[in-house]
């Protein structure tokens, strides 16, 4: 069955698609249910490792100017929530744009090499010494810049 999903994955069908497919050949879920459905296709490609990643839909390239990261990716080189950098940026500590034409309208946060090392230098110090980066003035505190 997993081989059949691959196969229909392949082909270009979404897993609505592939979900109403197994349905009309007879294929039954093991549980619960009399017929798939479109999360129940997805999981068997997915959990069945069929799926490799060049069935996946790759991510969208977004454009970035130099020392752009993204809220994510800062996170994990400084080891520090993702809050806590949503936070700065709101509160114009770290200037950032926002990616109009990305999904979700990422959020690229402007981080140079000096700035890096003040913020890996302030997520090294322990919490009771722990200091803001400084405000940055042409930082809109309320809305992040518009590429």
């Amino acid at each position: 069955m997993t081989a059949r999903v691959a196969e229909l994955r392949r082909e270009g069908l979404g897993y609505a698609k592939i979900a109403a497919v197994l349905n009309a050949e007879g294929w039954r879920p093991a549980k619960r249910r009399d017929s798939f459905n479109a999360q129940m296709a997805r999981r068997l490609l997915l959990g069945s490792e069929a799926q490799t990643l060049e069935h996946r839909r790759r991510p969208r390239q977004i454009e970035r100017l130099p020392h752009e990261w993204t809220i994510w990716e800062l996170a994990e080189e400084l080891g520090m929530r993702q809050a806590t950098l949503y936070g700065w940026v709101q509160n114009g500590r770290l200037p950032c744009r926002r990616v109009k034409d990305a999904p979700n309208g990422v959020l690229l946060v402007r981080v140079d090499p000096e700035t890096l090392a003040t913020l890996k230098e302030i997520r090294a110090t322990p919490p009771p010494w722990r200091r803001l980066p400084p405000s940055r003035p042409t930082a809109s505190p309320s809305s992040p810049t518009d590429s």
